[in-house]
């Protein structure tokens, strides 16, 4: 059984690594998620598998340290490789979750994709630069910034004007 969890483990491994987002081996974006689902139920039936495997072998041995009709000479005491499975064995149903909660396929619906936009493609002629060179400005001999709302995007506030001039 536990040579059976070892394969599912890889098996889901090699599924996951081929329907993740970072690879190409699957063109396909929709069918992406469907895939990590698939290795995420891998997972979960491997560590599933051995947790049954060492827990049933943790209970012959204490059934057998038990047993008072056992000679002295054939108990047996649980060992760490015991713990280590069941670690392992956690650890794969955690991992299978996660990966079961996290390949949820895209909805369409839901607004949150985002549009980025070049600025090579306006002319450099349009944009304002005067509030970034204020020292540049005063001390070539211009004029200092009109003065107006203080609350005007074209023209930095009291502290930024200090902050430049230093």
């Amino acid at each position: 059984m536990t040579i059976i969890s070892c394969m599912f483990s890889c098996l889901s491994l090699l599924i996951l690594f081929c329907g993740a987002d970072f690879t190409t081996c699957i063109e396909n974006e929709d069918a992406k998620p469907k895939i990590s689902l698939v290795a995420g139920v891998g997972m979960l039936l491997a560590g599933l598998l051995v947790i049954i495997a060492v827990s049933w072998s943790a209970n012959s041995t204490v059934t057998n340290f038990n047993n008072p009709l056992v000679d002295a000479s054939n108990k047996m005491e649980l060992g760490a490789c015991i713990f280590v499975g069941w670690g392992a064995g956690v650890l794969l149903l955690l991992s299978g979750g996660l990966i079961c909660c996290f390949s949820r396929p895209k909805s369409g619906s839901s607004g949150g994709t985002a549009k980025y936009y070049s600025n090579s493609s306006a002319p450099a002629a349009n944009k304002n630069y005067r509030h970034l060179s204020l020292t540049h400005a005063t001390e070539a001999g211009g004029e200092d910034l009109p003065t107006g709302d203080k609350h005007s995007p074209d023209r930095p506030g009291a502290l930024m004007r200090l902050l430049l001039l230093l």
